[in-house]
């Protein structure tokens, strides 16, 4: 069982950068490490707490941290020890067998995990080598179309070449 923090995703800006980074680190070892004790009936999980009403805010030196952030909170008020405790008490019970690999956010809404992306495989003509930056409506970078023949990657690294998948998105923003 691994302990994470919602700042993985939300990257702590201004705040708590390498703190944040290494989080993100322990969701990807808790993905990894989840994949080679399975056949053995071994769960690896972790859970990603939001703030949470502890003394970590007053021990790093910014004692009234909870009571600053607590209004952007969708509930409205940081978490207990005890509403953590909770989620990682199901997680290590028989209750939650099928569960591997897991990061669930026990933040009162503060995380929320990324937007998917719809992955296909694209035909061969298209290339998606130009991205743009984010258009704000999903957080992730917008991808441009264009013929291959008309590509301007001279590796066409974008593998849209060969025909592999890949997450795209139309012109017009919309996913495919």
């Amino acid at each position: 069982m691994n302990t994470s923090s919602v700042a993985a995703r939300t990257g702590a800006p201004g705040e708590y950068i390498a703190y944040a980074a290494a989080k993100a680190g322990v969701e990807t070892l808790t993905i990894r490490m989840a994949k080679e004790p399975a056949p053995a009936g071994i769960r690896v999980n972790a859970v990603s707490p939001g703030t949470t009403d502890t003394t970590i805010h007053a021990r790093a030196g910014e004692p009234g941290r909870v009571g600053r952030v607590a209004a952007s909170i969708p509930l409205g008020r940081p978490g207990t020890p005890t509403e953590i405790a909770e989620a990682v008490t199901w997680l290590l019970s028989p209750r939650a067998p099928y569960v591997t690999g897991a990061v669930p956010d026990v933040s009162g809404g503060l995380g929320g995990s990324p937007p998917a992306l719809r992955i296909h495989v694209r035909p061969a003509a298209w290339c998606s080598c130009e991205i743009a930056p984010s258009d704000g409506r999903l957080g992730v970078p917008s991808i441009r179309r264009a013929r291959a023949s008309s590509c301007s990657s001279r590796t066409r690294s974008c593998g849209a070449h060969i025909g592999e998948a890949m997450p795209m998105r139309t012109p017009n923003g919309s996913r495919t």
